[in-house]
């Protein structure tokens, strides 16, 4: 059902059953890029997918609007894959009709050598396990956390059904987060 499309079928035509804008998400890219900040989507999904839970996401109409939010958009990354280094990706190829902004394929590589920076100077942040696996960020030179969403919203709730008090975790977010 996920291999075949069926299910990304059923989810674009009604993103917004299963997609919830989050109105933090935009101010605080907004304010990333605006601090001179390079920021970028990297996204295994195919373009057309993309488009749609972007714009649903975002809470916005176009892609315009959601992609002024980026400097770069990769879909298709097919990560972990993505993260080798070894040269052996066919070079990154523009699509969508944005120009440079707009990629498909490539490598970690070509990300770098585009925004003029390498992995030291890149913080990773994704929501998922495998696609950022610990032998890649072993083998690159990146920081990376894992956004723990679900984790962060019960911990919330645990502290309020406990007054406040936290016997989990310290109050550090990033104590639950993957570095």
């Amino acid at each position: 059902i996920h291999r075949d499309g069926t299910l990304k079928k059923v989810v674009m035509a009604r993103p917004e059953e299963y997609v919830a804008a989050d109105p933090d998400v935009v101010p605080m890219l907004r304010a990333l890029r605006k601090q001179g900040k390079t920021v970028f989507l990297l996204t295994n999904s195919e373009w057309e997918y993309t488009q749609v839970m972007a714009r649903t996401a975002f809470g916005v109409a176009s892609d315009e609007e959601w992609l002024e939010l980026f400097d770069h958009v990769v879909v298709h990354a097919k990560k972990p894959e993505y993260f080798d280094d070894d040269g052996s990706h066919p070079p990154a190829r523009e699509i969508g009709g944005f120009g440079a902004k707009v990629l498909t394929g490539g490598s970690i590589l070509d990300l770098e050598t585009r925004v003029g920076s390498d992995g030291l100077e890149v913080l990773y942040v994704g929501d998922h396990i495998h696609a950022r696996s610990e032998e890649h960020t072993s083998e690159l030179q990146s920081q990376a956390y894992l956004v723990c969403r679900l984790l962060l919203e019960k911990k919330k709730q645990y502290e309020q059904h406990y007054n406040g008090k936290n016997h989990l975790y310290n109050t550090n977010p990033s104590a639950i987060c993957y570095p």
